[in-house]
């Protein structure tokens, strides 16, 4: 099962090794600009995503969600128009005055003064000085007989808050920002406070793009209502309008591209119908389609290669396994010779033991001889000594006497005779053992060698598929380290059949 899993595994690496020279793999080739070298049908329907449609239903339909403003409170809005035209007018009446007592020695002035040529002159000289806020005839008048001009004051404050009844913004806004017809007002009590979608869908107003002017279109509108003597002071004043207001872009978007994302335009394909001519220039929609095809047609192809990988890894599972058979046939046969030895050892060690034991016997039987003859020469002493004694032929002791010296030498002939017929034996044992130990320390020499040379050639090619691995991509590195464990795989396995065992 372990084998099994290991060779899919390497099948599905070499499967993807050998992508990049599948048919597939020439349309992923092709890029933008490209001209096609043949015709390019597709064999089966084919659904691709249109980018530029795509993204120009995209902005089309984007428009359909309204655009979120920030709207800021009334009262601060109109309160700070008539606090800055409070100022300017009090500042204009401050330097009237200024000038009017500068060129009438007595102030205030008549009737009659007002209505003089003289006045008419100074008033048109102070406005030609003053043109940020020009003052009319009738507030001038006003000013020159010693009045506030309250009135007139009061009646530029109601003119102004009069525009400020509809949504005014800027003229220009953020970049990317479009306005459709819907327009969605989000309360606010300054311009920082921070509201997130959910809160300006909730308490946000919907208004048509009619309801909303631009600050630029409201300040002509305010000017219509003056008449043609009074514009310069109508510009002055229109100064003051401003926006109640602002574009937020974040919370636009946010809605948008919420709104839009399901959003996708397809071109389909038929099965048989061709993407592109011959000849014609690859655009960025045929390089889609042929990336879209390209994908359709890979799971093919890598099955087709794996198939043809498992395949190749099976033949070579069943050449490890007959290897590791001959290894081990090699293995038991050298146990076999190495058991042979060692009963060679043992012959020889019993040889050793016996002759041992024969040298005793030897050394035991000279010590009788030599108690035998001494025996013998003593009774002829003995015999000797009684010559006067008639000689008696046939005796027992005498054939004794003379067969003795015979016996004995007949016996350590026949010992040293088999004592060497042993040494003989036991020698040709030895050359025999020492001769055959040689023989299988050269076969296992032999053996071993090719088995060093495989485990040389597997640690070179893990060590060359580690540096490949140093500089691939990710995407990459874990097909060849894949790899690598496979090589690592078949070293073991040919150091387990390179260790022979000699315990037994």
């Amino acid at each position: 099962m372990v084998k099994a899993a290991f060779g899919l595994r390497f099948a599905c690496v070499i499967a993807l090794f050998s992508a990049a020279g599948l048919h597939a793999g020439d349309l992923a080739a092709y890029r933008v600009g490209d001209t096609a070298g043949e015709n390019i049908i597709t064999p089966m329907a084919l659904d691709v995503i249109d980018a530029d449609a795509t993204a120009a239903r995209k902005a089309a339909e984007a428009l359909k969600t309204p655009a979120i403003f920030r709207s800021y409170p009334d009262a601060s809005i109109t309160n700070a128009m008539a606090g800055e035209l409070q100022a300017a007018f009090a500042a204009t009446q401050s330097n009237f005055l200024a000038a009017l007592k500068a060129n009438f020695p007595a102030v205030p002035l008549d009737g009659d003064t007002i209505a003089s040529a003289q006045f008419a002159g100074f008033l048109a000289a102070f406005n030609g000085k003053s043109k940020s806020f020009p003052v009319s005839a009738k507030l001038a008048a006003s000013w020159a007989a010693g009045g506030a001009g309250l009135d007139t004051e009061n009646q530029f404050i109601a003119a102004l808050l009069q525009m400020t009844h509809r949504a005014i913004r800027a003229d220009d806004l953020p970049d990317g920002f479009a306005v459709g017809d819907t327009l969605m007002l989000v309360p606010v009590n300054s311009a920082n406070e921070k509201v997130t979608l959910a809160d300006a869908e909730q308490r946000g107003k919907l208004i048509t793009q009619n309801n909303m002017t631009t600050l630029s279109r409201l300040q002509m509108l305010f000017r219509r209502n003056f008449s043609d003597d009074e514009q310069a002071v109508a510009r002055s004043l229109s100064v003051f309008l401003k926006p109640n207001c602002a574009p937020d872009a974040n919370l636009t978007q946010q809605a948008r591209d919420r709104d839009v994302r399901q959003l996708v335009v397809v071109d389909h394909y038929d099965a048989g119908q061709v993407i592109v001519q011959r000849g014609a220039t690859i655009d960025l929609k045929i390089k889609t389609a042929l990336d879209a095809l390209n994908e359709k047609l890979m799971p093919d192809q890598l099955n087709r290669q794996i198939a043809a990988a498992r395949e190749q890894v099976q033949q070579q599972q069943l050449q490890i396994q007959r290897e590791q058979d001959a290894a081990a046939q090699a293995g038991s046969q050298a146990q076999r010779e190495h058991a042979a030895a060692l009963e060679l050892q043992n012959q020889a060690q019993k040889i050793r033991t016996r002759n041992e034991w024969l040298v005793v016997a030897l050394a035991v039987v000279s010590v009788v001889s030599v108690a035998a003859i001494f025996f013998v020469w003593q009774l002829s002493r003995l015999r000797r000594k009684n010559d006067l004694l008639p000689a008696r032929v046939g005796h027992p002791n005498t054939i004794q006497t003379e067969l003795a010296p015979q016996l004995a030498q007949v016996i350590k002939e026949a010992l040293v005779n088999e004592l060497a017929a042993q040494r003989h034996e036991l020698l040709s044992a030895q050359q025999c053992a020492a001769a055959e130990i040689a023989d299988l320390v050269r076969r296992l020499d032999r053996l071993q060698a090719p088995m060093h040379e495989r485990l040389q050639i597997y640690e070179t090619q893990i060590q060359k598929l580690e540096k490949e691995l140093a500089v691939r991509t990710e995407e990459n590195r874990e097909l060849l380290q894949m790899k690598i464990e496979m090589i690592r795989h078949q070293l073991e396995s040919e150091r387990a059949r390179g260790r022979v065992d000699f315990t037994n």
